[in-house]
């Protein structure tokens, strides 16, 4: 078995965090990576243990998806999530994604229901929203998700009109880079692969703006051949050369390595102006946490060689 998890990347550094803070992250990022140690000495299946994954860190004020996500341009939180894995119906894997979720305290569940349902691939606004009422997952007053960073973030948006990333400068002595996008991927004791990512998005984003992270192929990807991967980073960059899908293209035509794969990718992204990063794992259990901005909050562990990372620069 291996796993990785991550709590965003960008351009982050130790200056913009205090000791208490860099420790509350870490104890995050633990509590994370044990249970999913737990879920797979139990046996369970990547899929069930990349949702649990997603579902703790959405529960984390801390990091930028369920509680604790940004505001967008009209001052709400509209959150996004996908998720991939084997299908039950189909012959390969299937994925998909919800978009634009406002008070759903776990959206990863809501796009894991899209996904077990193996016909729709993505959901968005009030259609999204319905489906999430409709399964009866739990809703949480709007207020509930509103964290006092997230406010100054935004009032800050309202002062300066500056769409900002979780690692951007919202303010000049102090940053406020909370981590944005949160992924798991995880190849279990059978085989299978499983990758899930879900967000707040961007301050100030406008209201409808569907980013990577619900978009199966760009900021999320499993496939029966080659990897499971979940990226974060400057999301609209890495729709635009399709991210996740290329460094799984990578693998499969050109047999390039997991890392190899990964490195391309980023510095396509870095061609047009993009930075972020990825974890990943592939069918031999290898682990990339390769990123190519100032860190990424992330862990991982690998069953076969007992590595364990967790660390953030």
């Amino acid at each position: 078995m291996s796993l990785a998890i991550h709590g965003g990347a960008g351009l982050i550094s130790k200056d913009h965090f205090t000791d208490k803070e860099l420790t509350e992250y870490r104890k995050g990022l633990r509590e994370v990576l044990d249970r999913s140690k737990q879920m797979w000495l139990e046996g369970e299946e990547a899929i069930s243990i990349v949702i649990e994954c997603v579902r703790l860190l959405e529960d984390n004020p801390l990091f930028n998806a369920g509680k604790g996500s940004v505001l967008n341009s009209q001052g709400v939180v509209e959150m996004d999530a996908s998720i991939m894995g084997p299908s039950s119906t189909h012959e390969n894997y299937w994925g998909a994604g919800v978009s634009g979720l406002t008070q759903v305290k776990n959206p990863i569940y809501v796009a894991n229901e899209l996904r077990k349902m193996n016909q729709h691939s993505l959901l968005s606004g009030e259609g999204a929203r319905n489906f999430a009422k409709n399964l009866g997952v739990k809703h949480l007053a709007p207020d509930s998700f509103i964290t006092s960073k997230r406010k100054l973030q935004f009032q800050n948006f309202l002062k300066n009109k500056e769409i900002t990333l979780d690692h951007g400068s919202v303010s000049s002595d102090k940053p406020y880079q909370e981590g944005q996008t949160v992924g798991a991927v995880c190849l279990d004791k059978k085989g299978n692969l499983a990758a899930a990512t879900s967000t707040g998005g961007m301050t100030g984003k406008m209201d409808g703006r569907v980013s990577d992270s619900a978009i199966i192929g760009q900021g999320t990807w499993a496939h029966a051949k080659t990897l499971a991967i979940s990226a974060t980073g400057t999301g609209d960059h890495f729709i635009q050369i399709c991210f996740c899908h290329r460094v799984h293209m990578r693998m499969l035509y050109e047999k390039l390595s997991l890392e190899q794969a990964i490195q391309e990718g980023l510095d396509e992204l870095a061609s047009i102006g993009g930075n972020g990063g990825a974890v990943a794992v592939d069918l031999e259990g290898n682990v990339s946490l390769l990123f190519n901005s100032g860190g990424m909050f992330r862990a991982c562990f690998e069953s076969k060689t007992g590595r364990e990372t967790l660390d953030i620069f």
